[in-house]
């Protein structure tokens, strides 16, 4: 069996060293699908095309997940079939229903530059974490840390951000099968997560880590929603890097600088601080031999300076606590959410 007799009109979304992505028409339905295309040779853990396939099929349907299709073989290649979603989060907040674009002339030089305005509403930006902590609610009761919570992987059937769907399983982690996986519970992979969407735990080398790291991951994706032109807090405090780089990988020293500049420096003995983080003060952390400078954490208006719902402040103060063990979970922030 070829591919051609199952899908046609095959046109490239993406391409990476780890997968190959095309929108095509399904013969048999004529609806347009999306294929994500691994070579059966390509091996390179924590990924995996066929765990994320089990993933996707067990985990759908479910409204905040995307759709699977189907899981298929042909040839060299293993390829994971979802719904063909219209957006990712990157290019929604960039349409003009959320974004004020203007021009900037430089006269000088004879150059002009583009400065994007926010102007999403709060009430979506709320209606958007209820939603995404409904999704990851799902997910995490499931058994399943996400592992790469960024705007490129939260889709959208149109342009509404009130409804995200969570996508791309490929490094996610199976909580009850990790014998299979090839990480145990304790000792599981910290090169996880995209740039600086990855939890200072990881940074630290914390291997025994569970669902909280995608909540940290969803805190910083609010720095950028609630930001009046879609910069991200952690890059405001660096000037090496331009807003352009958010996804990309950085230094792992350098960002969790840049999070001690943001966050605050963490304590290990002031147990009253909301900077306090127990785990640190273990002798295999090595974190107290580190002479670091400290800061104190930005305040809420620098954070998420567009901000004005106390409540949202509230769960967001919890979503970047350091303390893992005490840090808000999916479930809570949807609790939450759903009483207001």
């Amino acid at each position: 069996m070829k591919l051609t007799d199952l899908y046609i009109d095959k046109k490239q979304i993406y391409s990476s060293q780890i997968s190959d992505i095309y929108s095509a028409k399904d013969v048999k339905t004529n609806t347009t699908v999306c294929l994500k295309i691994v070579d059966v040779d390509f091996s390179i853990p924590p990924h995996s095309i066929k765990r994320e396939i089990q993933l996707v099929k067990r985990l759908s349907p479910h409204p905040r997940i995307i759709d699977y299709v189907g899981g298929l073989q042909i040839d060299d290649d293993i390829i994971l079939v979802t719904t063909l979603y219209k957006h990712n989060l990157s290019e929604l907040v960039k349409l003009p229903r959320y974004c004020k674009r203007t021009t900037k002339f430089d006269f000088t030089n004879g150059t002009h530059a583009y400065i994007d305005r926010n102007i999403i509403d709060e009430s979506d930006i709320k209606q958007w974490l209820k939603q995404m902590s409904c999704g990851l609610k799902y997910i995490h009761n499931s058994g399943i840390i996400h592992r790469d919570i960024k705007p490129s992987n939260i889709m959208f059937v149109n342009d509404d951000i009130t409804q995200p769907i969570i996508g791309d399983f490929g490094i996610s982690y199976d909580v009850n099968n990790d014998i299979n996986s090839g990480e145990l519970a304790t000792e599981k992979y910290i090169d996880v997560c995209t740039g600086i969407f990855k939890s200072p735990e990881l940074l630290l080398g914390i291997t025994d880590y569970l669902y909280e790291i995608d909540i940290w991951s969803l805190a910083i994706i609010l720095t950028i929603l609630y930001s009046p032109n879609f910069e991200s807090v952690l890059i405001k405090q660096d000037e090496e890097l331009s807003n352009d780089e958010i996804e990309c990988v950085i230094s792992d020293l350098h960002l969790l600088s840049n999070i001690f500049k943001t966050f605050g420096t963490p304590s290990v003995t002031d147990v009253t601080s909301e900077l306090y983080w127990e785990e640190l003060t273990s002798k295999t952390s090595h974190f107290t031999k580190f002479k670091l400078i400290e800061h104190n954490r930005l305040d809420d208006s620098q954070l998420i300076p567009r901000c004005e719902d106390k409540s949202i402040g509230f769960l967001f103060r919890k979503m970047t606590k350091y303390d893992r063990t005490t840090r808000v979970t999916s479930e809570e922030i949807y609790s939450e959410l759903t009483n207001q």
